[in-house]
């Protein structure tokens, strides 16, 4: 396993540990081989990792390139878990169970409905045309 991730494909592993061609792919194919090659990656990715992070903050200091800046910056506050809130989706609420929705997510939804029906409203005042008969007068005519 170690052989395939330090290769980086199936042909070289083979070449490197001399077996003959093919029979990495084989290998490849069987679930307890690759629950192992995983395992080597992780192991592997878990050991470069303070040199990934110690190269995003050597950019951050000192790359030239502002944009290099913000991007490493970007990492690695993405990687410690501090990502940029996205923008609501109202679409989303709107399938959403009213149980399944946040606070914040059931004010936006009242809002936007009391928008909705004040846009619907309709001036339903009669016109002023004088005095209205009254009915007692009706009634004696």
């Amino acid at each position: 396993m170690t052989a395939l991730v330090r290769a980086g494909t199936v042909s070289e592993a083979e070449r490197q540990s001399g077996v003959s061609p093919g029979v990495g792919s084989k290998l490849l194919r069987k679930p307890p081989v690759q629950a192992a090659v995983h395992a080597e990656l992780r192991r592997h990715l878990v050991a470069g990792a303070p040199l990934a992070l110690a190269t995003l903050i050597t950019l951050c200091e000192r790359s030239e390139s502002e944009r290099v800046r913000v991007d490493a910056a970007k990492a690695i506050l993405d990687r410690a878990g501090f990502v940029a809130p996205k923008a609501t989706d109202h679409h989303k609420t709107a399938d959403k169970a009213l149980n399944e929705m946040s606070l914040d997510d059931l004010r936006d939804l009242a809002a936007r409905l009391e928008e909705e029906i004040a846009g619907r409203a309709r001036d339903v005042t009669a016109p002023a045309s004088g005095p209205a008969p009254s009915q007692a007068s009706d009634l004696i005519d």
